[in-house]
């Protein structure tokens, strides 16, 4: 990710079914790998940009192939995160 981008163009370059990118990217958010904009426009607009943490994981493997070990080691990461209580 270059910049914000918008979900449905998400949706387009990802494999993943919508629902299950929505999902996915609510626990990028809630990790805070991932921003999410909100636009008040009709229809409304939602993006995503990528935060200085998730600047950091750009050396993880990218691409569609990739895509789900990437998002498999992210969840892991959560989870870790979540059970750390001395992680910033």
């Amino acid at each position: 990710m270059n910049g914000p981008i918008g979900f449905n163009e998400l949706t387009r370059r990802s494999p993943v079914n919508p629902t299950t990118l929505a999902q996915r990217l609510d626990l990028l958010e809630e990790a805070g790998i991932v921003t999410r904009t909100v636009h008040s426009a009709i229809p409304p607009k939602t993006s995503y940009a990528l935060t200085e943490k998730g600047l950091a994981l750009r050396g993880v493997p990218r691409g569609p192939p990739d895509l789900d070990r990437c998002l498999c080691i992210l969840k892991m990461r959560i989870a870790w995160l979540r059970k750390s209580p001395n992680t910033p």
